[in-house]
């Protein structure tokens, strides 16, 4: 089942209404889920046995009234728990719908951020018309899977699901394009903060996964340079992304012996921050991100194919899937790290896939994605430790000989300390490739 949580719009203000219940939306709120709603309108339509449930009070009433506007010959339910937030009413009220069912609740705070966190176990609260897709089995509710969150402005992101090829992947591509620049905007804005860089980093590596998808139909040459471009804005991130890590590892260990680490480490990162800084102040910062989208939409023009790309998704993500589980196999009792890896990235890839296109989702394949996410950080867990103590003692050498025996003793106890983790998550990444290899 696919259980679409959502809070109602932007409603009048308390003095403005007789009493709380009859609270009505606002024209801004009006205005903003008539924008919005028609996409989760179009979405909804392709999905089975579709049921709306709305709370007794005005403003969630009139939000399902706006969202079945666009959805003709769709009916809402009033049901007195939304309103009150009773839970037990709630999974009484889930098992009464077939498994193959996609429900949307659209109720207020705080009941939706409880529900959510006793469901799924993902703390969120909601703003005005934000939404949360969640998949269950009605018949144990406990055991959901959040598979993303959507804002009221980010509805547009379900529409590709019932248009050609072609013109779903030019919206999907773009949604990327421009959630990198609002990143790398953030960049500029705080080059220091880690939070930045990394979202920076993540955002290029969803546009290259979206990308990957055109693979099959594009023409491979403009394909490859598309990929090269976005991959090398990733790699002048690499350097300052590694120092990262590294001082986050030796934060959380919280050794006093690892101390004289951080004054090298931390020069580095203040080195490479401000060069990244100088780069991305420079027009070519821009041209360079300006081109590698241009060449993305080179490699999409060349597709000649117009099925849905609804049909199109839901067959890539299971052989998708079925290759992760073969390569799961091979590396079962398998240590190195560098084709595990590579395995890493392929569930990152999988997953930002799965991610994006959530709308698309059942609970089977929500479980898998679950099981997928554990491994990968199990993985990464395991393989960082090796990355980490190389970039360390390069980064180290790099600045000469090591005289100040506190230094040298500090690198040991980095190097110990990273073992001890690597033989943790080692016995963790192969529990979890024999779960994956098994995985139906």
């Amino acid at each position: 089942m696919r259980l679409i949580l959502m809070r109602h719009g932007k409603a009048v203000g308390p003095d403005e209404a007789p009493s709380n219940a009859d609270r009505s939306l606002s024209l801004d709120g009006r205005l903003a889920l008539n924008e919005e709603l028609p996409y989760l309108a179009r979405y909804l339509r392709h999905t089975n046995q579709c049921h709306i449930w709305h709370s007794p009070l005005a403003r969630s009433r009139e939000t399902a009234e706006i969202l079945i506007r666009y959805m003709p010959g769709q009916t809402i339910e009033a049901r007195n728990f939304i309103a009150d937030g009773n839970e037990a009413a709630l999974v009484a009220a889930l098992k009464t719908l077939p498994k193959e069912a996609t429900l949307v609740i659209i109720g207020h705070e705080p009941h939706l951020s409880v529900w959510l966190e006793n469901l799924a176990r993902r703390r969120d609260h909601f703003k005005k018309g934000e939404s949360a897709v969640l998949l269950l089995d009605p018949e144990n509710p406990y055991d959901a899977v959040r598979m993303t969150t959507i804002r009221l402005k980010e509805l547009s992101r379900l529409g590709p699901v019932d248009l050609p090829l072609p013109v779903a992947m030019h919206e999907i591509l773009l949604d990327s394009q421009k959630d990198i620049l609002k990143e790398k905007d953030r960049v500029l804005t705080d080059v220091e903060s880690e939070e930045a860089i990394h979202n920076l980093r993540v955002a290029l590596r969803r546009q290259k996964s979206y990308l990957a998808l055109i693979k099959p139909f594009a023409d491979k040459a403009i394909y490859r340079k598309a990929q090269k471009s976005y991959s090398k804005l990733l790699e002048e991130l690499s350097h300052l992304r590694e120092t990262d890590v590294i001082l986050s590892t030796i934060h959380e260990a919280k050794l006093w012996e690892l101390a004289p680490i951080v004054s090298p480490v931390q020069a580095e990162r203040n080195a490479e921050a401000l060069a990244l800084d100088m780069r991305f102040s420079q027009a070519d910062s821009d041209r360079a991100y300006a081109e590698a989208y241009a060449m993305a939409m080179e490699a999409l023009a060349t597709i000649d194919d117009n099925r849905i790309f609804s049909g199109f998704a839901e067959k890539q993500m299971p052989k998708r899937f079925k290759k992760l589980r073969r390569q799961a196999k091979q590396l079962i009792g398998e240590g190195n790290h560098r084709k595990l890896h590579r395995l890493r990235v392929e569930i990152k890839h999988h997953r930002y896939l799965y991610e994006r296109l959530a709308c698309m989702a059942h609970y089977d394949s929500a479980q898998r994605y679950r099981l997928l996410t554990r491994l990968q950080k199990t993985i990464g867990d395991y393989t960082d430790t090796f990355f980490n103590s190389a970039v360390l003692h390069d980064m180290i050498a790099e600045q000469g000989p090591i005289t100040d025996p506190h230094l040298e003793r500090a690198m040991h106890v980095y190097d110990d300390q990273q073992e001890q983790i690597r033989e943790e998550a080692y016995a963790k990444t192969q529990e979890l490739l024999k779960a994956l290899a098994q995985c139906p």
